[in-house]
């Protein structure tokens, strides 16, 4: 059932529906966030940083 309609500019409208068999389905459920794990290790001590070369440089 269409509860309202509001003309938020000329040509674009906001159109309220109420239909309680809607929030059952599973297209119109929160999507929940994704969670990612981040895990961490200490460097080694003979660690050195190296530069990685710009992939442009290579091609000229």
């Amino acid at each position: 059932m269409i509860s309202s309609i509001t003309e938020i500019s000329t040509y674009k409208y906001a159109v309220a529906i109420k239909c309680p068999t809607l929030c059952k389905h599973p297209l119109f459920q929160a999507e929940r966030p994704v969670w990612e794990t981040i895990n961490c290790n200490v460097l080694p001590k003979d660690y050195k940083e190296t530069q990685v070369e710009d992939e442009e440089s290579e091609i000229k």
